[in-house]
Parts: structure tokens; sequence; C-alpha cells
């Protein structure tokens, strides 16, 4: 009886020996992937940037026509200015990054928009006030209203309010802006369009200050002389308003100059 019993335990202890090694989960070796990190360690993410190209807003372009003598502007032309300064960037930004990439840099100076000024036929020839700030316009329509606690002035509110004649307002904000030198889009949002157009073609660039700025007024420059040149068809045809169809042929005999 006694070595019944012995072996019933034997039998008992084995099969919850094999229960338990059932249970157990086999083990998974897992290979670590390799990530970006910066200097400290912590995991690097780049930001895509998209769709900044509307940063450039109605009011800077329409400085930037005023700037080239522009009256009247059409609704459907800042669009087309916005497509055509894009394409200016992408051409600016790809030989810039290009130069960089030579020297075997990370951070596009200002020597290398020099390089690719020289590289696609022209010449810039700028001085940067680094205390310069991004014009805004503060142009209230209509005389101020204010005045001062105790004035004569009889306030009327049953008057009609002042209203100018046709083109009076659009012919002083030309001569407001052709006095002024200042940049006329601002710097933040054309920034953030230069690091978009840039990272298409390379993802950890940065820029100098003063490469930016050279940037942007290079290409304000660029956008004000297709504006005088489609005003001037405008005029030609009998117009004031500047229309798609005149940036579009301006674009034209650029075009065919630079073939010639």
């Amino acid at each position: 009886m006694p070595t019944k019993k012995a072996t019933t335990s034997k039998r008992v202890s084995s099969k919850t020996a094999k229960s338990s090694k059932t249970l157990k989960k086999p083990k998974v070796n897992t290979v670590p992937t390799a990530q970006p990190t910066t200097q400290g360690g912590v995991p690097k993410h780049h930001k895509v940037l998209r769709d900044n190209i509307q940063g450039i807003t109605k009011n800077a372009l329409a400085r930037l026509l005023h700037r080239a003598g522009v009256k009247r502007i059409s609704g459907l032309v800042y669009e087309d200015l916005r497509q055509r300064l894009k394409l200016r960037l992408e051409d600016i930004c790809r030989t810039a990054v290009g130069f960089t990439e030579h020297e075997r840099r990370k951070t596009v100076m200002d020597k290398d928009i020099y390089a690719t000024a020289e590289q696609m036929g022209e010449t810039l020839v700028v001085g940067i006030n680094k205390k310069a700030k991004s014009a805004t316009s503060s142009f209230h329509k209509g005389p101020s209203t204010s005045h001062t606690v105790g004035s004569s002035q009889p306030s009327n509110p049953n008057a009609k309010p002042h209203k100018f004649k046709p083109g009076t307002v659009a012919l002083r904000e030309i001569r407001r802006q052709q006095k002024s030198t200042g940049l006329l889009i601002p710097k933040a949002n054309f920034e953030r369009i230069v690091r978009e157009v840039t990272q298409d073609y390379h993802t950890d660039m940065r820029f100098q200050k003063e490469a930016i700025l050279l940037i942007q007024v290079w290409v304000e420059d660029y956008i004000v002389h297709i504006s005088e040149g489609a005003n001037l068809l405008a005029i030609h045809a009998g117009r004031e308003t500047v229309q798609p169809k005149d940036v579009q042929l301006v674009m034209f005999l650029r075009q065919n100059s630079k073939a010639c």
C-alpha cells in the first residue's frame, strides 16, 4: 500500500509540472530599432511644413502691388502671384542648398545666396538693416475720430461719414509704399514658407538670419518688377485693373527675352 501512494503522488507532481511548463510564455528576442536622437538622447522628430504659402496674405501682396504703382487689383491676381513667388523660391532654395552641401555645411549663409544670384545671372546689391522690421499697414480710412477731451468739435450722430472719391485712397497708399524701403511681407510667414520649400531638398537644413533677409529682399523685388510690367500692360489695354492675363503675358515676355 505505501508503494501505491508514492507512485500516485509522483504522477500528480509530474502532471502539475507539465501544466506549469505549458503556461509559461515563450521569450521573444526583440531587436531595438535605431532612431535619430539629439545629443541628450531624446528622439528627434521632423516637423513637416505644408500650405504655408497662404501666410503670404492679400494685404502683403497688395502692399507690393502698390509699391509697383498698381491702382486697382483683380481678386484673381493674388493666387497667381503666390504661385509665381513659390516657383521663384524653389529655384533659389534648390541652388542655395546645392552650394551649402558642396561645402559640407548644414547652414545656408549669405554667401550662398550671393553665389545663387550670380549663378542665376542676377546681381544682389543689398544693404541689410538688422533693426528693420516687416512693414505693416497702419492706414485708416477717413478722418480721425479721436479728439482731446474738452475740444469744441461738435459731434453730430446724424452726419454722414466722410467718403473719399474712388482712387484717392489707392494713390495715397501708392505714395506711402513707394517712399518706404522696408520689407512688406511678415518675416515669420516668409521664413516658414522658405523652410517648407527647402525641406523637399534637405530635411535638416538651417538658415542664417541674413540669408533669409536676402532671399526676402530678392523675392519682393522680383514680385514688384512683375507687377510693374503687368501694370504697364493693363494701361496699354486701356484698363486700370491688373488682371491675371497681364501677369501671364509679363512672364511670357521675360522668358522670351532670356531665350534671345
